[in-house]
């Protein structure tokens, strides 16, 4: 597969997954988040609840499982993008913070899975939690996302 091509799996992949976050009530803040430390894929909240989202799409298995690329160097920089990103908000006491990964594995045309996985690390603790996920999601109302 070529840059293009990889690019564009992911674009792809950041656009269902915002379309996912908001078929469950959240609100978009900040989508490609860019700073010093790097970018974050999604930003977003609902209620009390700020999540810092990093999107991992794959079309193919053959390189392990999307969520399985984030290690724990991508951790400590989500971890850094998050800490400068509340720093300059107000109010971030009321919210409860949270770490997703979402990740897709799609087929072109076809959607075939989606799974976010909820409260994969913590700003405190950089072990990962099993990815265990929030459960698998069809996703054939969002083919025509893109």
């Amino acid at each position: 597969m070529n840059n293009t091509s990889r690019k564009d799996t992911g674009k792809i992949g950041e656009i269902l997954a915002q379309k996912h976050l908001e078929s469950f009530g959240y609100r978009l803040f900040e989508k490609n988040y860019n700073c010093r430390y790097g970018e974050i894929d999604i930003i977003a909240g609902k209620e009390n609840i700020l999540i810092f989202v990093e999107v991992k799409t794959r079309t193919t298995d053959l390189f392990g499982k999307p969520a399985e690329s984030v290690g724990i160097q991508k951790i400590k920089r989500i971890r850094k993008i998050s800490e400068l990103y509340m720093s300059r908000m107000k109010n971030i006491n009321k919210f409860d913070i949270r770490f997703d990964i979402i990740s897709l594995f799609i087929k072109k045309p076809t959607i075939e899975r989606l799974r976010r996985i909820a409260k994969t690390f913590t700003i405190d603790n950089i072990i990962l939690k099993d990815f265990k996920d929030s459960g698998e999601v069809k996703l054939e109302h969002l083919e025509n996302a893109f």
